[in-house]
């Protein structure tokens, strides 16, 4: 039988060998499938050995020694969520990783590497979330799994910038969340997938105007929410593709 465990908020532990002895008895367990650690600065997951049941894993606000995190220790892992981790720099991958479907880094103000060969080494991912993760300029080849689905983007200007061309026309791309850019049109012309279904820009300040060319293409386009964009002027004259049923417009 299976289960889940929280550990949250053991900063006060004051000798780090004594945390990393809890940690290891805790995580060793045969039977975790979801580990959740919160608030836990001085907890470490060692990058030594395997952890073969791990489906979901957690770490937000902990693990401060934590400065890469290889996936390959994880060969089961389906879900990863990293929020809040001080000093991670880097996710590594050496080996091709068919599990896992859901990747989110949040809040690292110093991670700036993604696994190499992602398309390939992370072949069956679904959804990414890079946000309010600056330093990260770019996937490591300029290709992306062409299984993902969904994918949110905030406060990453030069990821974003990279993104143009990486697509493909092949994209299973259905849904694309962007936040916080810096620009005052968007979308450059080719840099959306004809795939997408879904798109919402969120938080773009200086943003005046959307351009058509970047958009006319996009005949599958059911849903467009602008949001927190208080400089835009008007809809593009030529109009939005006709796929477009649901247009939202708020917060301005």
């Amino acid at each position: 039988m299976h289960g889940r465990l929280s550990i949250g908020e053991l900063q006060n532990i004051e000798n780090p060998s004594d945390a990393k002895a809890v940690d290891l008895k805790m995580i060793s367990h045969a039977s975790l499938e979801d580990l959740k650690v919160y608030s836990c600065p001085n907890m470490n997951i060692p990058m030594s050995r395997q952890y073969d049941f791990l489906v979901t894993l957690t770490i937000n606000d902990s693990c401060d020694s934590l400065t890469t995190f290889a996936i390959d220790f994880f060969p089961t892992l389906r879900s990863l969520y990293l929020r809040n981790c001080c000093n991670l720099q880097v996710i590594l991958q050496v080996y091709a990783h068919t599990q896992l479907q859901d990747l989110t880094i949040s809040d690292c103000p110093h991670f700036e590497s993604l696994p190499e060969r992602i398309h390939i080494l992370l072949p069956c991912l679904e959804f990414i979330s890079i946000r309010d993760c600056p330093k990260v300029d770019s996937f490591s080849d300029g290709y992306l799994s062409s299984n993902i689905k969904r994918m949110y983007l905030t406060n990453s200007s030069k990821l974003i910038a990279s993104l143009k061309g990486s697509f493909g026309d092949n994209s299973s791309l259905e849904a694309l969340f962007i936040g916080n850019l810096d620009v005052q049109s968007f979308p450059d012309e080719g840099f959306l997938p004809i795939s997408l279904t879904s798109l919402r820009i969120y938080d773009f300040q200086n943003l005046e105007k959307l351009d058509y060319k970047g958009l006319c293409h996009l005949s599958s386009l059911k849903e467009l929410f602008l949001v927190k964009c208080p400089s835009l002027q008007c809809l593009p004259d030529e109009g939005l593709p006709k796929s477009i049923s649901y247009l939202t417009i708020s917060g301005n």
